[in-house]
């Protein structure tokens, strides 16, 4: 076991380039902060959003940004873009609330290789559509023909769209896990399948190693693979809303993104995680699994496995939680607790399987590791 996803990096993912170029980047980046003293940063980089401080107002502010990432290959393939829209508002609006913030308003960055009316009009509809579910609005944003940047699969077909977040975060109100006990209830709000991680091993399976077209059926998903791979992101932002503003005390948010349950160990060093009640993660990730004879651990550190948010509550209000998932029609389950452990780890525990993360994947063990309890 290396430590890192074998398949991921196969497909093209290098992560060890990528800790390297954040490292010399991320030092650049903080020596900002100094720069306007009337905001000042609050924390570091590395949680899901960072926060402006405004001195004599009664709230701060949050940002977030992020992608599409490689979905919009499969749009392009699928010659259907109008939901990647929704997948960039709900990357971003997923992230901010998860530090208690109150998304208001995003702008999108659209960089096409050919400029075409009718993709435009359909990424506009799905930007539209994700800002409704977010309850939030799109006051501007910037298209950027780039022919020499951007190829798509097709001439002319190439594009990229990101998206920046900004949100409202009453002072004192930042969730940032340092009220986590041992023994609080981490509960799971339910994806609706790959979101918009991972795609660069979910297309090598079913593209390379599967041979399967965007207009071929995948049997156990009861569709085709343009119509399972390009399921919208599912947005979380009332739920958070709702759980955040009630009678709940959120103690911790989690998008899980890239790098699946290992997003768990972003807030604390010293608490681990014991999943020992996740559901049956989706069909499309058998079909992945299989597939790409892709091992478990790798499985559980790329894909969200079907759980696509993640609270921490205290034991009792499990249920309020889940109550909040199901008002806005998704499923939601007690997927486990939070426990002791200095070293910060996940571990994970299905049917005749026990996981353990290590470095930036999960590792099969026989038995928990030493150190680790509740």
């Amino acid at each position: 076991m290396t430590g890192k996803p074998k398949q991921y990096a196969e497909s093209g993912v290098d992560f060890d380039a990528k800790e390297a170029g954040l490292k010399g980047l991320v030092g650049w980046v903080r020596q900002t902060f100094a720069n306007n003293p009337r905001a000042p940063v609050r924390g570091d980089v590395g949680h899901y959003a960072a926060i402006l401080e405004l001195p004599g107002e009664s709230t701060d502010l949050a940002f977030s940004t992020d992608g599409v990432g490689t979905k919009i290959l499969v749009a392009e393939l699928a010659e259907k873009h109008d939901t990647v829209g929704i997948d960039c508002v709900a990357m971003n609006a997923n992230d901010l609330v998860c530090v208690g913030a109150e998304p208001i308003a995003m702008v999108d960055y659209l960089a096409v290789e050919q400029s075409n009316p009718e993709v435009l009009d359909a990424l506009g509809k799905g930007l539209a559509e994700g800002a409704r579910l977010a309850e939030i609005s799109i006051p501007g944003g910037e298209l950027a023909l780039v022919p020499q940047m951007i190829r798509g699969v097709s001439p002319g077909s190439g594009y990229d769209l990101v998206g920046s977040c900004v949100g409202l975060l009453p002072k004192g109100g930042l969730i940032d896990g340092a009220s986590m006990r041992a023994g609080d209830a981490v509960v799971g709000f339910a994806s609706t399948g790959i979101h918009s991680n991972g795609y660069s091993l979910a297309r090598k399976v079913v593209f390379s190693k599967m041979g399967l077209t965007v207009h071929d059926r995948l049997e156990a998903c009861g569709r085709t693979v343009g119509e399972e791979l390009l399921e919208p992101t599912a947005m979380y932002v009332r739920e958070a809303k709702a759980l955040i503003n009630g009678e709940v005390e959120v103690k911790a948010l989690f998008n899980v993104t890239g790098g699946g349950f290992l997003n768990l160990r972003r807030l604390r060093k010293d608490l681990g995680f014991h999943l020992d009640a996740l559901p049956e993660p989706p069909a499309i990730f058998r079909v992945l699994q299989e597939g790409g004879e892709v091992e478990d651990g790798e499985m559980h550190a790329v894909f969200n496995m079907g759980v696509g948010f993640v609270v921490v509550v205290p034991e009792k209000d499990a249920d309020a939680a889940i109550a909040a998932a199901k008002a806005e029609g998704k499923e939601a389950w007690t997927i486990g607790r939070v426990v002791d452990d200095v070293e910060g780890r996940v571990v994970i525990e299905r049917e005749g399987m026990r996981l353990v993360s290590h470095e930036e994947t999960f590792a099969a063990v026989d038995a928990p590791p030493a150190g680790y309890g509740s």
